[in-house]
């Protein structure tokens, strides 16, 4: 892949693609236009808002007709002459590393978590950090069995075991949740989602005031802080 492709991916911010084009044979812009197929586009994993910059980047390369080559400059010396080329606008492109597909779940075989890269469309918080999980596209990991959602950083910090895939576990320190009416936006402190609604909207924690979705009471697997004592320990339902 020459300079000028590498110019044109970053130009429409497409240059995290450029490995993948490169595997694909791209050498030149005019490729770009007459040699990438749709079925080529879809192996790439271009989301629908870059195949629209491809298609714009398509349409800039005709506007600007055929792309020349950089001149070589030849340049006698006393002992052989000798070709030199002018110095690169830009310099040698890294290519990133290849990034796991989103669709791949990875397990946990301590915690039993299954992890999947996923996309949060609505504002979510961290289950370990509990901090904003920021970012547009594939911005954490998601435990496909207890729906716990985790910061990248933060999937190897996690110590309690997964509860769906640990069902019969007994919690030493259990909460003790009952339905409450929040006043104010609140979010869930296992699975990080919105507690939506306008009466009763989730559950909170009579010790430790950990607040929860009503379906997520079951799953949370984090000990509580304050707690003081119970009856009897509580177990994961089976």
């Amino acid at each position: 892949m020459n300079e000028n492709v590498y110019s044109l991916l970053q130009e429409h911010r497409l240059d995290e693609y450029s490995k993948k084009f490169l595997d694909l044979g791209v050498k030149d812009a005019k490729y770009l236009v007459d040699g990438i197929t749709a079925e080529q586009l879809m192996s790439i994993g271009l989301s629908s808002v870059e195949k629209n910059r491809f298609r714009r980047m398509q349409e800039h390369i005709k506007e600007l007709g055929p792309v020349s080559e950089p001149v070589m400059h030849q340049v006698t010396h006393k002992t052989s002459p000798e070709l030199k080329y002018p110095e690169p606008r830009y310099p040698e492109p890294r290519y990133p590393e290849p990034k796991e597909s989103s669709h791949q779940v990875v397990m946990r075989e301590d915690t039993r978590h299954k992890f999947i890269l996923s996309t949060f469309g609505t504002t979510t918080y961290c289950s370990v950090c509990r901090d904003h999980i920021w970012g547009l596209t594939k911005q954490g990991y998601k435990c496909t069995m207890c729906s716990a959602a985790f910061h990248k950083k933060c999937v190897d910090k996690i110590t309690e075991k997964c509860t769906e895939a640990n069902r019969g576990t007994v919690i030493d320190k259990p909460h003790r949740f009952n339905p409450h009416n929040y006043k104010v936006p609140t979010y869930c402190a296992h699975c990080g989602g919105l507690l939506a609604g306008l009466y009763q909207q989730g559950c909170r924690c009579d010790y430790c005031t950990m607040d929860v979705h009503a379906v997520c009471q079951k799953k949370v697997a984090k000990p509580c802080i304050n707690y003081w004592g119970l009856p009897h320990a509580s177990i994961i339902s089976d």
